[in-house]
């Protein structure tokens, strides 16, 4: 996903492993941020951020 996809309360499938084929439903909590260099958010299956790039628009 990209940083401007990134809202408060979107449905999105998190990917724990980047590539991999395993995901879990989740929701958007928070807007985004950079973090050394990596935009991350929190989503509420998690207890810390996230990194956008495992992240994917649930339709």
């Amino acid at each position: 996903m990209n940083k401007e996809d990134i809202k408060i309360g979107k449905k999105v499938w998190y990917y724990p492993i980047f590539g991999g084929t395993e995901r879990k439903e989740a929701t958007i909590t928070s807007e985004p941020y950079e973090m050394c260099g990596t935009i991350c958010c929190f989503i509420n299956i998690c207890s810390s951020v996230v990194d956008i790039e495992n992240l994917e628009e649930r339709i």
